[in-house]
């Protein structure tokens, strides 16, 4: 079943409403340049494109375009190009606990006080994180290139690290990075703002949605069989 007139209102009205209901700090307002701002808005339009089909779609197919860190990051690299740079690195402060017993009682003690994490680097500096690690989040984080916070966070927060990870280089993070910008090259291009916020935009908008749906189902039916085959 794809998106009748009611559906399509309502996806427009979701994706306006999400940009239209973000706060932000005094210090951090004006800080992030109009470029870099311009870029943010369009990744967050893509991250809930995509997660309008991952929701349509529902478990177990959803699976082969649902997003970690990493991948998120490498589906936006391929569908923005150089607008954007992937960062590898560590997001301090998200403790793993290890128990042990000591002289009878409970002991918990910090084996790791960081993950390992993916976000993007706009032009001008500005950093975004498209997949919040243990975050529920509307759209993605955004982090001005400086100002009063930007020492404390991200700055001692997001951790650029000397290499890569082994497990960015797997053959699962890239699968399904290509599946997401698969998905994602569906979503119209809009020659300003107010034409996607148009009316006709969302019509357009929810057609982009039906077809990346489509899409998507015939790559599950693909690998569906292919894992079937004796």
């Amino acid at each position: 079943m794809y998106c009748h007139v009611e559906s399509r209102t309502r996806t427009r009205r979701f994706l306006v409403n999400q940009l239209n209901s973000m706060f932000a700090t005094k210090e951090s307002i004006g800080r992030v340049s109009r470029t870099d701002n311009k870029i943010y808005l369009r990744i967050c339009w893509a991250m809930m494109f995509l997660k309008k089909i991952i929701d349509r779609l529902g478990a177990p197919a959803n699976s082969i375009i649902w997003p970690n860190c990493h991948s998120a990051c490498r589906a936006l690299r391929i569908h923005f190009g150089d607008e954007v740079t992937i960062v590898d690195g560590h997001l301090m402060g998200r403790q793993l606990w290890e128990v042990f017993t000591l002289g009878g009682e409970e002991t918990y003690s910090v084996i790791h006080p960081r993950i390992n994490h993916s976000w993007l680097v706009l032009p001008d500096g500005a950093r975004v994180d498209p997949f919040p690690a243990g975050i529920y989040s509307a759209s993605p984080l955004l982090f001005p290139p400086f100002g009063n916070f930007e020492d404390v966070f991200p700055g001692s927060v997001y951790i650029e690290a000397e290499t890569s990870f082994p497990e960015t280089r797997t053959s699962r993070v890239w699968e399904t990075a290509t599946n997401i910008a698969r998905v994602l090259a569906y979503f119209p291009k809009f020659e300003n703002e107010r034409d996607m916020h148009s009316r006709e935009g969302g019509e357009v908008i929810a057609t982009a949605c039906d077809e990346a749906y489509k899409y998507v189902l015939k790559l599950v039916q693909k690998n569906n069989r292919r894992r079937v085959r004796p």
